[in-house]
């Protein structure tokens, strides 16, 4: 068995580090102590640069394109994934996938691994290299001519893959054009229908005639996709409540700052493949705008559960009640530190005349008078008050309560200080 498939049968080891319980308050805080630690290896992500470059280049080499994979039940017959295509007689080919294709890519770069070229090249050509892991539908597997793989296991512990320069940009730029990179696949890599297959030497496969000048659009998808220059892990939605956006991992001053870092880290090979990725850089911040970025405030709190999401004022509302949002609230799971939480413990120090009821209520949970209130007592107590704090900051500054306070509740009073300016 060859190095590169032997790792892909064992990919999920080592495990990737668990994403840490933490709250981190700017940019640069967030990326040292929450992605620094995850990130591969300068020497690794500069072996994998090389190694993808000259693969785009051999003859027939497969271009995998991140489309055509979401449709709803009644369509299923439109997806494609797996779906290969060759092009212009065997010059290349194309097959479409998913963002779980580059999870193979960056798990085997944190794990400092990087076959060689022959070993990558033969492996795809003999269709070996896994399509992607998880669920599909018979749908795709009729006429898919790439198996799936085992999983990475990235997404058990927190994380998801966060791209720098997004796949399906409107920001494809050639000289002083830019280009819809979902324009150029729809036109000449388009869905097609499914007779178009054809089932050849036991493989269902398309022909394509393709302009030769539009190969490198999709070498450029192809890099942006799977290249670690362009990606880092970042928690996933249900794993990080932040103040300023839906998920972080979307955020675009963490991008920017992703860029310039990178900028920073690899220099020359980082601009080569920023040009070859078509990745327009003229609306990108400079250096100079490194620390700046780095030490704009931005509050996000990480964990492992899927847990409640942060009760968040949304931006430039006045807040009062009907502003707020609250959802996914389990049964029996209650947040530990985070946004909401220390927001009810705030009210629930500051308050003499509160309850643990009317803090559900404050935040659109249904608190009946018999059995209400658990969900906010959990909360509280897990952030380490117990019910003689009730009120303690109505008579007493913070300052000296701190003076006063140790574990759990020390730490609680230290976020709701720096959160709140008191």
């Amino acid at each position: 068995m060859s190095k590169l498939l032997n790792k892909l049968d064992t990919i999920s080891q080592p495990k990737v580090k668990t994403l840490p319980y933490l709250t981190t308050y700017s940019i640069k805080e967030f990326w040292d102590k929450i992605v620094l630690p995850t990130l591969p290896s300068r020497e690794v992500i500069l072996e994998w640069n090389i190694l993808l470059n000259q693969y785009v280049d051999l003859i027939n080499s497969i271009l995998f394109l991140r489309c055509y994979h979401n449709e709803q039940p009644k369509k299923y017959d439109y997806l494609r994934r797996g779906f290969l295509s060759s092009v212009n007689n065997g010059e290349y080919q194309i097959c479409y996938t998913d963002n779980f294709f580059a999870l193979y890519f960056q798990k085997m770069a944190i794990d400092d691994f990087c076959p060689d070229l022959d070993d990558f090249y033969q492996t795809m050509m003999l269709y070996k290299f896994p399509l992607r892991f998880g669920l599909d539908t018979s749908n795709e597997r009729a006429m898919s001519a790439i198996k799936k793989g085992k999983d990475p296991q990235v997404q058990k512990y927190g994380w998801k893959l966060a791209h720098i320069f997004g796949c399906k940009d409107n920001s494809y730029c050639l000289g002083s054009d830019s280009f819809k990179i979902m324009d150029i696949i729809n036109k000449y890599y388009p869905k097609g229908e499914r007779e178009d297959w054809l089932l050849i030497n036991g493989l269902y496969v398309r022909n394509l005639m393709v302009p030769s000048n539009i190969k490198q659009f999709a070498i450029a998808h192809f890099l942006r996709f799977v290249n670690p220059f362009n990606y880092f892990l970042c928690p996933k939605k249900d794993n990080e409540t932040n103040d300023v956006c839906k998920e972080i991992a979307e955020n675009k001053e963490l991008l920017s700052y992703a860029y310039l870092y990178n900028l920073k880290r690899f220099g020359e090979p980082y601009k080569h493949f920023l040009k070859r990725a078509m990745v327009d850089i003229s609306y990108m911040p400079s250096l100079n705008d490194f620390s700046k970025i780095g030490d704009m405030k931005l509050t996000i709190t990480t964990h492992t559960k899927s847990v409640a999401k942060a009760v968040i004022p949304i931006k430039n509302c006045k807040p009062n009640r009907s502003h707020y949002t609250y959802s996914n609230v389990p049964k029996t799971i209650v947040p530990k530190i985070q946004i909401n939480s220390i927001m009810w413990a705030k009210e629930y120090l500051t308050n003499p005349n509160t309850s643990f009821r009317k803090i559900e209520q404050s935040a659109g949970i249904k608190s009946p008078a018999r059995g209400g209130g658990f969900i906010a007592k959990k909360a509280i107590n897990d952030l380490g008050i117990t019910a003689d704090k009730k009120g303690i900051l109505n008579s007493r500054s913070i300052g000296v309560e701190i003076t006063n306070a140790t574990g759990k509740y020390l730490q609680t009073l230290l976020q709701i200080q720096k959160i709140y300016n008191l």
